[in-house]
């Protein structure tokens, strides 16, 4: 399967983290499906290049309609979905 930059990351926050639903649990069982292994490891990899800067703040709230009082909050709050998504954390509270 070949994949668009940024697809697989795209199309599962317009699926399951938009305005009608902020649905990281959803999400995390997705993509721990069995079948989703190449899927997983391609969003894997892509949050962690989100988390290294490359959407920006603004990209990814038009994305999911999420906002955040500044790139700070928002990178912390990338960190910890990473953690609840893939290392076993909990789903982290905001405001």
């Amino acid at each position: 399967m070949s994949f668009e930059k940024f697809e697989i990351l795209k199309d599962r926050l317009r699926n399951f983290v938009h305005v009608n639903s902020q649905d990281y649990e959803e999400l995390r069982d997705n993509l721990d499906d069995p079948e989703a292994g190449e899927v997983r490891a391609i969003f894997q990899a892509e949050w962690r290049e989100l988390m290294a800067g490359a959407l920006s703040r603004s990209e990814y709230e038009a994305l999911t309609d999420d906002e955040f009082e500044d790139d700070a909050e928002y990178q912390a709050y990338l960190a910890a979905i990473y953690g609840y998504l893939f290392e076993g954390g909990a789903y982290p509270a905001r405001g």
